[in-house]
């Protein structure tokens, strides 16, 4: 609990991967913050490509997870956040198996 108000959660690997996943994206957006300050925030000038850029990635995250139960290429029975297999190592898949 001490290492979540300095947003230092995200580097312990045995609590990274903790249902709270939002921590997780807090940690390392303090990180960049802080590695790069003085970056201009500046909008490009046509955002569309950047959105659909974006959605197309958000999409294929998304679809990891019931791509993998359904195939289950590991052929792992009942696959959680202690499993081990190749896809699931290779992926972020198992942040999310809980």
């Amino acid at each position: 609990m001490a290492l979540t108000p300095l947003l230092l959660q995200g580097w312990i690997p045995a609590i990274a991967t903790l249902p709270e996943h939002a921590g997780l994206d807090h940690s390392a957006e303090a990180f960049y913050y802080a590695i790069f300050p003085g970056c201009p925030l500046e909008a490009p000038a046509r955002m569309v490509p950047h959105l659909m850029k974006m959605a197309r990635g958000v999409g294929a995250g998304h679809a990891s997870r019931p791509a993998y139960m359904a195939f289950n290429p590991d052929g792992i029975a009942h696959p959680d956040r202690w499993s081990y297999g190749p896809w699931l190592w290779r992926s972020n898949i198992r942040l999310t198996l809980t």
